[in-house]
This record gives C-alpha cells, sequence and structure tokens, in this order.
C-alpha cells in the first residue's frame, strides 16, 4: 500500500492508499467501545440522508476503509485564499451550507431511531473537515468526529461551522445591479 502524504490531514494520522478508490485511515488513538457494525450500519443511514459524506466502505476499530476524494482543498482553506484554484461560485457557496443543513438534520433523523438517551453525533463539524474537489463536488470528511453518544451537545459545533462561514464567505457573495 502506498502511504499518502497529506499536508492538511492530521499528523495524528496515517493514511494509505488501496486502490484509485479507496483509502485505509488509521488513527493513533484507540479509544473504540462499541460495535463496529452498528457504528458502521448508522452512518450509511446518516450519509443515504446526506449524501456529501464521504463513503465509508469498512470499519475496524481505529480503521477507516472510506472514499478517496481525490485533489480537494478544505473549505478553510478556500475561503480565505486570494485567488483560489477553485472558484467560490454561487453553487459551491450553496453546497456547503446544504451539506451542513443535510448533516446536521440525518444526524437528529437518525438518532431518532436509536435507544433511549443514545444520539449520533459528528462532535467535529468545521470547515476544515468539509473539502471542495478538484471537479467542484463538496465533501464532508473526518469520518471518525461520529461517535455515539447520550446527549446531543457536540452538535454545538455545527453552530460554530455555520457561524465561521457566514463571516468568511461574504467576501465571495456578489450583490447583482
Amino acid at each position: 500500500m502506498e502511504v499518502i502524504n497529506c499536508k492538511l490531514a492530521s499528523t495524528r494520522h496515517k493514511f494509505e492508499r488501496i486502490d484509485k478508490n479507496r483509502i485505509k485511515k488509521t488513527l493513533s488513538m484507540k479509544y473504540y467501545n462499541y460495535d463496529n457494525k452498528q457504528w458502521l450500519d448508522t452512518y450509511k443511514k446518516v450519509r443515504a440522508l446526506c449524501p456529501f459524506l464521504i463513503e465509508v466502505y469498512e470499519r475496524n476499530g481505529p480503521e477507516f476503509i472510506i472514499e478517496d476524494v481525490g485533489k480537494h482543498i478544505t473549505v478553510d482553506h478556500l475561503i480565505r485564499e486570494r485567488n483560489p484554484k477553485i472558484p467560490v461560485t454561487k453553487n459551491i457557496i450553496c453546497d456547503i451550507y446544504q451539506s451542513l443543513a443535510q448533516l446536521m438534520n440525518a444526524q437528529i433523523e437518525i438518532s431518532r431511531q436509536l435507544g433511549k438517551n443514545q444520539y449520533f453525533i459528528h462532535d467535529d463539524v468545521s470547515i476544515q473537515n468539509i473539502v471542495v474537489t478538484e471537479n467542484s463536488k463538496v465533501k464532508i470528511i473526518d469520518v471518525d468526529g461520529f461517535n455515539f453518544q447520550n446527549h446531543i451537545g457536540g452538535d454545538m459545533n455545527y453552530a460554530f461551522a455555520h457561524t465561521d462561514l457566514v463571516y468568511k464567505l461574504q467576501k465571495h457573495f456578489k450583490m447583482e445591479d
């Protein structure tokens, strides 16, 4: 397997290419105490409602076999650059906002179906974990941010990400005459 050198990726994680469409992501922290099948089945239900999420093919503790989104830039870097290589169009702006809204709605809807006081929440939502691919597709990465929780507090990050977007995307809104 080819080890992927990704300067935007966290140094806590290891990325290895499996084939042209899949990557193995291994977390250095091993704090998982729930069933891999339950996690993967629940994630797939959330993804069915929020197709902006990257695909997860397998999960084994700290190892994830995930979709390779190809060349991309984080939304944080995209909106900070003066002349981004990927133009920030109205469609991209709408897709970024829609990805956050769908994520919020999907994880709440699926959490309704779980046991009492159990939620499946992405507790690391940020504009650093949303990317735009070279073909202008918006994807939510960092699937290991999804965890079973007994509270819904992780969704506060959704509000922070939304607020961050509102202020940083303003320079890309164009007023028409």
